[in-house]
């Protein structure tokens, strides 16, 4: 039986509060300004290559995103016989740490790309939904800290935010707890130790990962924007799902059309096997996804009357939405 982002969608509205959790990888940022895994990986390379090559141009090179800016600095690399090939799986953790080996230089590096970034309509949508009761837990891998910065005033239910040096909090967690959570597994940049590079990544902290595998046996786990990169993560949710059971759920969305990595095909087939519902969700984006999801449930009572409101002339920064899409933005763009 077909199970698409509707079927997604009608499950998460008639199951009890709280049921479904997420984890947001870089993805779920990147309309807010945040450069996406891949975006950060490409423009280490062009660093690595400018500092490498002095008499070039810089200016030749801004716009890492271009194919022949790629060609010309991949090209450069594979010539120096020392770094991992392109689309190789550990270049996120290794091409960090080359170009910047102090944590402190990688820390500040964040802090400079975090500058600025304002919730685009997706966050701001979780954060409504979660301040309903209708998601819990968020886990996430990134450092940015949007969900928190999308929270409005009048959002009354406690946000208990853990990171890794406050990961001691997971013990104190009650099924009955009013607040919602957000668990950041590779560390929280105002406060925490980064984890990036392929060291700090192999391994999450055992408190972070224990509760991430013991909750995923819990809870249906719907991803979202992660790119199944870092070694730690994979493996705690790999797992989870290790052992014969009938109770977990685990749903991947990757955007319409896109390649689905290799490395989350073998997961999900092996969470099938034993015995575990396991899906691909094909999706528009997280943003795309959000909106949907909250008109779905925000039918009756005090927030349905932001959907129906009339759109105004300001649409999404991009600028490149689609009939259709323009419709579902200007339905809750709104609630801004």
């Amino acid at each position: 039986m077909e199970f698409d982002q509707e079927a997604l969608i009608r499950s998460i509205e008639v199951s009890p509060p709280g049921k479904y959790m997420l984890l947001l990888g870089a993805g779920a940022s990147a309309s807010s300004g945040i450069p996406t895994a891949q975006q950060c990986v490409w423009e280490w390379k062009r660093e690595i290559y400018l500092s490498g090559n002095p008499l070039i141009s810089p200016d030749l090179f801004l716009d890492v995103a271009l194919p022949s800016v790629q060609q010309r600095v991949q090209r450069w690399l594979d010539q120096q016989g020392k770094f991992p090939p392109a689309a190789d799986r550990t270049e996120y953790s290794f091409y960090i740490e080359y170009a910047y080996p102090k944590a402190e230089d990688r820390r500040t590096y964040f802090e400079k790309r975090f500058l600025g970034a304002i919730p685009e309509i997706g966050y701001q949508l979780l954060a409504l939904l979660q301040n309903s009761s209708i998601f819990q837990w968020a886990w996430t891998t990134n450092f940015d800290g949007l969900v928190r910065q999308a929270r409005k005033p009048h959002h009354t239910r406690p946000l208990k935010e853990i990171g890794l040096d406050t990961s001691f909090r997971l013990q104190d967690m009650k099924e009955a707890d009013a607040c919602a959570y957000l668990i950041y597994l590779h560390g929280d940049y105002r406060y925490d130790p980064l984890n990036n590079t392929t060291d700090e990544t192999r391994e999450l902290d055992d408190a972070l990962r224990k509760c991430l595998v013991e909750e995923i046996k819990r809870r249906p786990l719907i991803v979202i924007g992660y790119g199944a990169y870092d070694e730690s993560v994979m493996s705690a949710i790999g797992s989870a799902f290790q052992e014969k059971g009938n109770s977990g759920e685990i749903y991947w969305s990757v955007l319409r059309g896109a390649e689905i990595p290799s490395r989350v095909t073998a997961l999900l087939e092996k969470a099938e096997a034993n015995g575990y519902q396991a899906r691909i969700v094909e999706t528009e984006g997280f943003d795309d996804f959000m909106i949907r999801l909250a008109r779905f449930i925000c039918r009756q009572g005090q927030e349905s009357t932001l959907f129906r409101r009339p759109c105004s002339e300001k649409m999404a920064p991009s600028g490149q939405l689609n009939p259709a899409e323009k419709r579902l933005y200007c339905s809750a763009h709104d609630y801004r």
